[in-house]
């Protein structure tokens, strides 16, 4: 698992990296419109993963932690040609309906359908069978070309525009799409096909479709923040609050590299014992407060080079608190749902932190906190979640070394930027991280000085 963890590491490093580029470069080139217009095609393609209805999710689960040498190809062969009429309907039906409603860029993000969601499915399932080779591949492939395709055509034309940066992501993903539909097809050429409309199949999107369900209102979660600031504050706000937003989601690629190779472990591993899920917790936790330091350098970043962003700088500090509670909602709740097929559950906890979410942005926007507000609400979310979550899977309760150690995070990653210029801050809060990861988990930081001194 750990080599699996590294490997995803990279692959997310250089899409982070590719990430940030994007991330600090575009919004200087962009106009403050060109940028939200942008961001608004992200924010409809996050909705696009509907049209799968779960199949994929359904695979996803039945073929977590087996080989491929040991997987029926004749029954892949027939899976993988329902997700593609499945996507191919949707696609057509949807940019149709789409087009009625003569928004362009919702009309753009239509067009995606397909090619998102069959890329995704291919994550999900080399996921499953723990192939982080081609995962990584495909992912540096969707993920990091499409956010530096803009910056490069800017650099040799010196002219780029929100459309330009739109068709990046289409023209790639329909690119990488194609590639990967006859690579499969080669692949599994010389096995024939099972029936596509099977009881085997009908079973795994049963299973998938509630998984989905769940998945897709975490979708709407995690959106929803920005979809109330796009409703009901300014152009301007928005493409602050997308920019803080984009940087957080920088430093997420990184707790997905854990969170991807910890699913087919967790698999696997059913007796694992109650010390080793607080271990693994305990990692997140301290990953997730290390995300301080990524804060101090966009700090650094913006105060020097993209001065227009400096309001969204009070954003990114709410937005990188969540980092530790996050880690553990992500990488192990989500995990865990699925392993152990807790899918109505799943599917009304999910439910349950919507509605608190719309709630608590409504909240926000009522008492006219706006943006900032609605940041502060997403993250108390996430600790409510935090707290809920061990309800359900006890042996993750939080206990008092976990409960001190937030609390100090919160309040040092709250008062040194308070009290500090950004890089002495930065080498502040980077020690007093480390005492407080010491203190609270001297035997999980020991081990990792271990591990680490043996690589060496």
């Amino acid at each position: 698992m750990i080599k699996n963890i590294f490997k995803v590491f990279f692959s997310n490093g250089i899409i982070a990296v590719a990430g940030l580029a994007s991330s600090l470069l575009l919004p200087n080139i962009l106009s403050v419109e060109e940028y939200a217009e942008y961001q608004t095609f992200i924010l409809y393609l996050g909705y696009a993963t509907l049209f799968h209805f779960g199949f994929p999710n359904g695979l996803n689960i039945k073929y977590a932690g087996k080989n491929w040498e040991c997987i029926d190809k004749s029954q892949l062969k027939s899976e993988m040609r329902l997700l593609i009429i499945t996507l191919i309907f949707f696609t057509i039906l949807v940019s149709f309906v789409s087009m009625q409603s003569k928004n362009n860029i919702l009309i753009l993000a239509t067009f995606m359908i397909f090619s998102y969601c069959y890329l995704n499915s291919l994550l999900q399932l080399l996921e499953a069978w723990g192939n982080f080779d081609l995962y990584f591949i495909l992912r540096i492939l969707i993920s990091a070309f499409p956010q530096l395709l803009p910056l490069i055509i800017y650099f040799l034309s010196n002219e780029v525009n929100s459309l330009i940066a739109i068709l990046s992501y289409i023209v790639i993903y329909c690119m990488v799409s194609v590639v990967f539909v006859v690579y499969y097809h080669t692949v599994l050429k010389k096995y024939k096909s099972k029936k596509i409309l099977s009881r085997e199949n009908l079973e795994t999107e049963k299973i998938g479709f509630w998984f989905h369900m769940g998945s897709y209102i975490n979708v709407l979660f995690n959106n929803i923040d920005k979809q109330f600031v796009q409703w009901f504050c300014s152009v301007q706000e928005f493409s602050y609050f997308s920019f803080s937003l984009t940087l957080q989601h920088t430093m997420t690629i990184f707790l997905s590299a854990v969170g991807r190779p910890l699913f087919p472990y967790l698999a696997t591993e059913k007796n694992i014992r109650h010390t080793g899920f607080t271990t693994v917790k305990r990692y997140l936790l301290m990953l997730g407060s290390a995300s301080g330091i990524a804060f101090f350098a966009c700090c650094f970043v913006v105060e020097r080079w993209i001065p227009t962003y400096i309001d969204s700088l009070n954003i990114i500090r709410v937005y990188f608190a969540v980092f530790p509670a996050m880690a553990v909602v992500n990488c192990m709740y989500f995990n865990l749902y699925k392993i152990r097929m807790l899918k109505e559950r799943y599917i009304f906890d999910t439910f349950i932190m919507l509605i608190l979410a719309i709630l608590a942005n409504s909240i926000a926007v009522k008492l006219k906190y706006k943006n900032i507000g609605i940041a502060v609400a997403t993250t108390i979310i996430y600790y409510i979640w935090l707290f809920y979550g061990t309800t359900i899977f006890k042996e993750l309760k939080i206990d008092s070394h976990e409960c001190f150690f937030l609390t100090a995070f919160l309040i040092i990653f709250i008062f040194i930027p308070l009290h500090f210029e950004t890089v002495p801050g930065m080498m502040v809060y980077f020690i007093a991280d480390i005492l407080i990861c010491y203190v609270c988990f001297p035997h999980e930081i020991m081990a990792l000085v271990k591990l680490v001194l043996r690589l060496l």
